[in-house]
């Protein structure tokens, strides 16, 4: 039961850190002039996907530890 647990917690860990990297990778296509608004929006979407990447990372840091 404890690992299955483990492993569940490990997946849901892994996924957001994948579409957060993806996202990160994937705003230089915005275009060379983009509006305030925008890189306003792209500035604010870059900071929480790096606190995801930061949480997921922790999270598998420490399921792998323990």
């Amino acid at each position: 039961m404890a690992l299955t647990l483990k492993l569940l917690i490990i997946i849901c860990a892994i996924l957001p850190l994948i579409v957060s990297i993806y996202q990160l990778h994937s705003y230089k296509y915005f275009g060379e002039h983009p509006s305030e608004k925008t890189k306003k929006n792209i500035e604010f979407s870059k900071k929480l996907n790096w606190l995801t990447i930061i949480i997921c990372c922790s999270t598998l840091i420490l399921m792998l530890i323990k």
